[in-house]
């Protein structure tokens, strides 16, 4: 149904009476909601709403479609229970991930896939910019800082704290550093993909180090085999490392070897009964909270 998402959205404001309200159910941005009446009104060419300080009331025009709406709605949930959609979950879910947090989802994959034996998942971690507008991925976990693309869905996932480790091979060969004089006599492991985002290197050269880059590592993964190889000094998640008693920690944590980790759906695909059950069993498992969506 074309404006079908449009249409939910004004329904949902006249349903709630408020933007942010209808923002809040829909776990969107407020300024999304705002262009989907906006939209909307254009398309029909008619005005939905009257604007005014305590929120937003119908027209007359806007009765009429919240009757409609009221009406397609209840169709739906009636097609989704005599289609099982509500209890069963079937097909593809392609997600796009990072390999530091995929221990995290494949737990949320056995859990869903024990509710769902016939749902088939699809874990990718060759990632792009535009995985989620080519449906490459339904689901995508982002890194770093929030996304604010408005035809996006962005819920907070993980924060990921992360420690410099070197294996004891290469600690009796190369001594523990006292200082970061004696930390820049050290070989580093690094990410070949870098894009600004790399910790090491940033944190480096804030102290004024320029690190000789012993490996450019693909993934943390073969990072920290590189560690674990003794071929190098190297960031990776604490995680990792926790119960090896071979890996050693170089240097005092810093506050800010963190990442954040952010699940991401485009608007169009969040309320498919896929998206939503992998979201659901995410919260089941206290990964996931529901957070009020802001500008």
């Amino acid at each position: 149904m074309e404006k079908w998402t449009e249409v939910y959205t004004a329904y949902s404001v006249a349903r709630l009476g408020t933007i942010s309200a209808a923002a809040n159910a829909l776990e969107v941005h407020r300024a999304t909601v705002i262009r989907h009446i906006n939209s909307l009104e254009a398309e029909l060419e008619t005005k939905l709403f009257f604007r005014h300080s305590r929120g937003y009331s119908l027209t007359e025009a806007g009765e009429d479609l919240l009757r409609t709406a009221t009406k397609a709605d209840k169709q739906l949930q009636k097609l989704r229970a005599l289609s099982g959609l509500e209890s069963k979950i079937s097909g593809d879910l392609a997600i796009s991930s990072h390999d530091a947090i995929n221990t995290v989802l494949l737990t949320a994959i056995s859990t869903l896939r024990s509710k769902h034996p016939r749902s088939s998942i699809s874990l990718q971690t060759e990632r792009s910019a535009n995985d989620l507008e080519t449906r490459r991925a339904d689901i995508s976990i982002h890194q770093g800082e929030k996304p604010t693309d408005l035809d996006y869905v962005v819920l907070p996932f993980a924060r990921m704290q992360f420690g410099l480790y070197a294996n004891q091979d290469y600690l009796k060969q190369n001594g523990l550093p006292q200082s970061l004089d004696e930390l820049f006599k050290h070989h580093f492991i690094g990410l070949a993909q870098d894009n600004g985002r790399c910790l090491l290197k940033r944190w480096l050269q804030s102290e004024g180090i320029e690190p000789h880059i012993a490996l450019q590592a693909p993934s943390l993964l073969t990072a920290l085999d590189a560690i674990k190889t003794g071929i190098g000094v190297g960031l990776c998640p604490n995680s990792f490392v926790k119960d090896d008693p071979d890996i050693y920690s170089m240097w005092p944590h810093q506050d800010d070897w963190c990442v954040n980790y952010w699940i991401v759906t485009h608007m169009d695909m969040h309320r498919s009964a896929k998206v939503q059950a992998f979201l659901e069993t995410l919260r089941g498992l206290g990964f996931l909270r529901r957070i009020v969506p802001t500008m």
